[in-house]
């Protein structure tokens, strides 16, 4: 009888989950100054959409191969470079 409710209700916090992920790196962004590469740990999640996203406007994003690694986000520098790794 609440399946149903049970699991909209949990797809619905692993939604809101990486909503909030995704809107912290997004700051995390804006804010980056003098750094071109920002690091998160391994277990966090990510959509597709946004992935591609970042990639079709300039990002590198480095996918985590174990949750021990980090996801890298390597940023073009003002003039579009990558040159500060």
């Amino acid at each position: 009888m609440y399946d149903g409710s049970i699991n909209y209700a949990l797809s619905m916090r692993q939604h809101n989950t990486i909503r909030a992920n995704e809107e912290a790196l997004l700051t995390d962004i804006q804010f980056a100054i003098g750094r071109n590469v920002i690091e998160r740990n391994g277990t966090k999640k990510y959509s597709d959409e946004f992935l591609d996203a970042l990639g079709d406007n300039g990002v590198i994003v480095v996918t985590p191969e174990r949750k021990a690694d980090k996801w890298i986000f390597r940023l073009p520098d003002e003039e579009g470079n990558y040159d500060n790794y």
